[in-house]
């Protein structure tokens, strides 16, 4: 026969060892889930409102889109060069920036636009290749300012070189007639 004591023991023993296996099997699982529950909302919020974003940023995107081809964005890659060059040397008469040499570089194409790229080498003053890169920055057409490199030709000459290798793309033939057939169906 086991004593008052004894029986105590045994029920505080069977208790700890319920609550230890009620919490490795039960409560530790649960609160386990409900943390990553918890991960799971964030990122799901996450997730919202970047969705959001997106699709408030989408009429100034589509505006921008719209702006780049109707700025030259053209399906036909001469073209495209024609207006690419036409337009630098419109920007160096502009900025007072004499271009020595513009050369073409190894085109890339991806899935639906074509990248045609550039060396231009020029030199002029500071202000003169500061307003010639204001004014590639802010082009409607769509450029890119891949590198740049800006170097004084002597210790205290106020004349700069420059070497800048630029892109600007224009759509592939095919990805226009695709979208001109989705659009219409």
């Amino acid at each position: 026969m086991l004593s008052q004591r004894e029986k105590l023991l045994a029920i505080l023993v069977a208790a700890v060892i319920g609550l230890l296996t009620l919490d490795r099997y039960v409560i530790s699982p649960l609160w386990a889930g409900a943390l990553s529950l918890a991960d799971q909302r964030q990122q799901l919020l996450s997730q919202l409102d970047q969705a959001r974003r997106l699709i408030e940023t989408q009429p100034r995107l589509e505006a921008r889109w719209r702006a780049m081809v109707d700025a030259g964005l053209t399906d036909n890659p001469a073209e495209a060069e024609s207006q690419f060059l036409s337009a630098l040397r419109d920007w160096s008469e502009q900025a007072g920036l004499a271009l020595a040499s513009i050369k073409p570089e190894r085109a890339k194409v991806e899935k639906d636009l074509g990248e045609l790229r550039f060396v231009a080498v020029g030199q002029g003053k500071m202000r003169a290749v500061a307003r010639f890169l204001w004014l590639v920055e802010s082009a409607e057409m769509p450029v890119r300012i891949n590198k740049l490199q800006v170097a004084s030709r002597q210790e205290g000459d106020q004349t700069l070189s420059m070497t800048l290798h630029l892109s600007t793309l224009y759509r592939l033939p095919d990805t226009v007639s695709s979208r001109t057939q989705g659009g219409a169906s």
